[in-house]
């Protein structure tokens, strides 16, 4: 009878470690999920932060573009509604930021045809998406290359929460991955001020989203 007892003691110990064991082991994934949810939060809200930056740069460069237009412009002809285009892109997929590029050589096309009779032929090929406004253009260079690595950080840790979460996946952001890509990772590469520029937040620049 006591050897009865004694098994009986010993297998609730076990039962009872064991329920602690997993019990615990729940409260550590628990805490583990919740911390990565709170950090795909706060990226996700840094990422919608440097989308509105972005947008506030870009209609700067559309109104640096339109003054550098000699020629008045008539509202609703082709280079207006290329200015607007420019101005009004919502940056939310990768096809919006590969169209903000696209659209930026044909203005600077335009302007070149308008103001000198034919493309400058020594001008910068590289570069030809860029307005007379060096420091808006390294902004904007910033925050692209800001938003593409958030866009990677945030499809990471979204990757590690739907390992655990079961039934209840997070759905991954645009990895924001275009052709001019490589474009901003040169010249962010070669400019002498890459360090600075990539430790910045988006609301440290001297006229934030003007």
């Amino acid at each position: 009878m006591d050897a009865i007892i004694d098994l009986f003691n010993i297998t609730l110990k076990v039962a009872f470690f064991g329920g602690f064991v997993i019990l615990m082991t729940k409260l550590i994934r628990f805490k583990k999920a919740s911390s990565i949810k709170a950090e795909i939060l706060n990226l996700q809200a840094t990422l919608s932060q440097s989308r509105i930056a972005l947008k506030g740069k870009i209609k700067k460069k559309s109104n640096v573009f339109r003054s550098s237009f000699k020629s008045p412009i008539s509202e609703g002809d082709m280079f207006d509604n290329a200015l607007k285009q420019l101005a009004e892109n919502s940056f939310e997929s990768s096809d919006d930021f590969q169209n903000y590029f696209d659209l930026s050589r044909k203005i600077v096309n335009f302007i070149q045809v308008e103001n000198k009779g034919d493309v400058d032929k020594n001008s910068n090929i590289e570069n030809n998406f860029m307005c007379s406004d060096f420091k808006t253009e390294m902004d904007i260079i910033r925050l692209i290359k800001v938003m593409t690595n958030m866009s990677s950080k945030i499809n990471s840790r979204i990757e590690d929460n739907n390992k655990t979460a079961g039934s209840k996946p997070i759905q991954k952001v645009d990895a924001l991955v275009f052709n001019s890509l490589m474009e901003i990772n040169r010249i962010f590469k070669s400019d002498t001020h890459a360090e600075t520029f990539g430790s910045r937040t988006p609301g440290d620049s001297d006229d934030k989203a003007s």
